[in-house]
């Protein structure tokens, strides 16, 4: 990993390294060669306009001239030459028989300039540049100015090497600035990975120290979250298995006892096996309802929950369950009321008797002794919303985020599982509606179903 984020800032580095020195060397040519051009061009054009001003008027002789013409349009630090109409040498501000003749091209026969770099017979890089001469509007001579480019091409060089050099220390000092950058990337990339790796192992105790606000911060916390959220499950699957195990043993306590005692029913009076007949049918209803409540729970694991749905009179379910859990409210002597009007609803009746039971069982439960219980059904427009209330021990603030959860019990004391409100909340949400739980510690708890009408 290092290695390649290694290699890729070294390579936008030394990318942008070659494209600064590449884009140096060509400005640094551009400029100095360019203004050795215009000043040359600056030269031959006044020149030529003194040429113009001052030559004879009707005939001119470019040879006998020519020491004159040297004389006076000659360049410091250049070789003047004077070039014949064809191109022949008449004569060199060197002083030197120069055997020269110079192919003339059309453009610069027509009065054009021309500027060339060439290399002389000694290898010397030299640059060139042609001005014509005219008289009576017609070419009679060129002036040929010749400078060396040696001294320049040096200059260059050494700008080149220097900025090279200067290149050569910021990438060096890039690559060590990367090589931390990488570190600091890297440290935290490899804390994560180890402590995700003890994660994958079970250790869930172990968590992410970081500071960072950034991308690698947010993915730390959401591993630390993951972590907590896996720890809270098991505990409460741990829970689970522990309160499961008492909600199997009890009964089948129960059943075993009374049936151990009804293998000799003479010593018993049929008061006494009316009641343990009672006793073992109320708990094996309760050991149904239990393997029940695992396979619905087997089944919302496995996302294998299906709807049955058909068209029923949702009012007339709700007054059924209330009837239903009538005694055993009366028993407490608790109010449980219900007041609605009718609702035809389409969805699964056995489902949502399930939901509905398990709620106002909760809200019969957790109620004290002469507490009221109130169950309404609300229609509307586009859904049906279903209220219970309760003024019982209410759930407090920090419990009711969880209360939809698999295993979760806000009370301990009483006896569940803890799958019942889960498995009410899936179905609800199978039927595209929603439950909505508002409680106050010690007032009383409001919950809310609320069921949109559905297209058969």
């Amino acid at each position: 990993m290092r290695r390649r984020i290694l290699l890729y800032f070294m390579s936008v580095i030394l990318l942008i390294v070659i494209l600064f020195q590449a884009i140096f060397t060509f400005a640094i040519y551009h400029y100095y060669y360019g203004n050795i051009e215009e000043t040359i061009r600056q030269h031959a054009q006044t020149s030529r306009s003194f040429f113009d001003q001052y030559h004879p008027l009707y005939t001119f002789d470019l040879k006998e001239y020519s020491s004159e013409i040297i004389h006076s349009f000659q360049m410091p630090g250049t070789n003047l030459l004077l070039l014949n109409s064809r191109g022949e040498v008449v004569q060199s501000s060197s002083g030197l028989a120069v055997e020269k003749k110079v192919n003339i091209p059309t453009f610069l026969k027509e009065g054009g300039t021309l500027k060339d770099i060439v290399y002389s017979p000694l290898g010397e890089k030299v640059m060139t540049f042609y001005q014509p001469l005219f008289h009576q509007d017609q070419v009679i001579g060129y002036l040929c100015y010749e400078t060396s480019l040696t001294d320049i091409d040096k200059m260059i060089l050494r700008f080149t090497i220097i900025t090279l050099v200067l290149n050569l220390i910021i990438a060096s000092a890039a690559f060590i600035l990367s090589w931390r950058l990488s570190n600091s990337f890297l440290k935290p990339i490899q804390h994560i990975i180890s402590i995700s790796s003890k994660m994958a192992k079970g250790q869930f105790q172990n968590r992410i120290e970081t500071k960072s606000p950034d991308e690698l911060g947010h993915l730390a916390l959401t591993l630390n979250y993951m972590a907590d959220e896996i720890q809270e499950n098991e505990r409460l699957k741990n829970e689970f298995i522990s309160s499961i195990s008492h909600e199997l043993r009890t009964p089948l306590t129960g059943i075993k006892g009374w049936a151990e005692t009804l293998k000799d029913p003479d010593y018993l009076s049929k008061e006494e096996i009316a009641q343990g007949m009672g006793i073992i049918s109320s708990e094996t209803d309760r050991l149904i309802h239990l393997v029940e409540d695992l396979l619905d729970f087997s089944r919302l694991q496995a996302n294998r929950i299906t709807l049955l749905k058909h068209t029923f009179d949702l009012n007339e379910l709700l007054e059924e369950i209330v009837f239903h859990w009538k005694i055993k409210a009366q028993e407490k002597e608790i109010s449980l009321t219900y007041s609605g009007d009718c609702a035809v609803f389409w969805g699964d009746e056995n489902r949502l008797k399930q939901v509905f039971l398990n709620i106002i069982d909760n809200a019969v439960k957790y109620t004290g002794t002469k507490g009221e219980v109130k169950v309404s059904l609300q229609k509307f427009k586009k859904a049906v919303s279903v209220k219970i209330c309760d003024n019982g021990q209410g759930i407090s603030e920090e419990h009711i985020p969880h209360i939809s959860k698999t295993f979760y019990q806000a009370d301990m004391k009483h006896n569940g599982a803890g799958i019942g409100l889960a498995i009410a909340y899936n179905i609800v949400a199978l039927h595209g509606g929603k439950i909505d739980v508002n409680s106050e510690e010690g007032i009383g708890t409001e919950v809310v179903v609320i069921l949109p009408f559905l297209e058969a």
